[in-house]
């Protein structure tokens, strides 16, 4: 979700908030380990509006911003919490088509994604940061799909 206030007939401003929420069980060697995953993201956003002609819109909007990585699982009956906050960056493209007189509807595609080398565990009411190797870093990446209804005011 996303709010933007159009500064001028160019230039837009504005601000993207997402959540995001996953549960999954991991087979291993210890047997299936239950774990929740969420994922928020917050941004200052800046974009470009550009009309094309009377009925389409084409906008652009950037940002980055705070994004913060958490889970929790369970191994063994033993609780284990990770998170981290971290750099975020967002980019969306959007075509939009003027239905009425201040409503707007259209299709567009949004990337947001950031990752981290660190992870803050907590496991066993011991609290550590753990460097992750390379190959085992969490990289985040979500694409949508979206259909704007946009109000314009």
């Amino acid at each position: 979700m996303y709010y933007a206030y159009l500064l001028n007939k160019g230039i837009q401003v504005g601000l993207k908030f997402n959540i995001f929420q996953a549960s999954e069980n991991l087979s291993s060697e210890l047997g299936t380990i239950p774990e929740d995953v969420d994922l928020y993201y917050i941004a200052p956003q800046l974009g470009l509006c550009h009309k094309i002609n009377e009925k389409w819109t084409f906008e652009t909007m950037a940002g980055f911003g705070y994004m913060h990585y958490g889970s929790q699982s369970k191994v063994d009956d033993v609780e284990r919490e990770c998170s981290r906050g971290l750099l975020g960056s967002n980019f969306d493209l959007t075509i939009t088509r003027h239905l009425f007189k201040h409503i707007h509807l259209g299709a567009g595609i949004s990337l947001m994604g950031g990752q981290t080398s660190k992870l803050n565990e907590k496991m066993d009411g011991v609290d550590e940061t753990i460097k992750l190797e390379k190959s085992d870093k969490i990289k985040l990446l979500r694409t949508d799909f979206v259909i704007p209804v946009r109000c314009m005011l």
